[in-house]
């Protein structure tokens, strides 16, 4: 008998899956609710060369003191932050390429309101609560 548990099962885990499994069952389970009843939403259509620029016209035109911004690979965060510091942001990342020590560190800092952009994977975002982020 195998088992694989996964908390996201990208193309990869599943062709490692089929590797080592024959006719397996998946299991799926899903959060009924998706985003806190206190969070509000807004959904922007966008070509993927203006991402950056609409990202960075929001933090600065909103005069947003805490923003959690999310990415799904590391690349994209790191390249995501060094842009956001070029660009005169208080940025940070947050992902699996970040060590722990540097990981607590980068959160105490965003709750102190120390840094203002904490860009994270998706992963690593999940289950942050920081009060007053935007």
């Amino acid at each position: 008998q195998t088992l694989l548990f996964s908390a996201t099962f990208t193309e990869d885990v599943m062709n490692l899956a089929k590797q080592w499994t024959t006719d397996p069952s998946i299991v799926e389970i899903e959060s009924q609710n998706v985003a806190s009843e206190n969070v509000e939403q807004h959904i922007y259509a966008v070509a993927g060369a203006d991402k950056y620029k609409l990202l960075y016209n929001l933090v600065n035109d909103n005069g947003w003191e805490r923003v959690m911004v999310f990415a799904n690979r590391k690349d994209e965060v790191r390249r995501i932050e060094e842009r956001l510091v070029r660009d005169g942001v208080n940025a940070a990342q947050l992902s699996g390429d970040v060590p722990q020590h540097k990981r607590i560190k980068t959160l105490e800092g965003f709750r102190e309101g120390k840094i203002r952009v904490l860009v994270a994977t998706d992963v690593a975002g999940r289950g942050i609560h920081i009060d007053g982020i935007s």
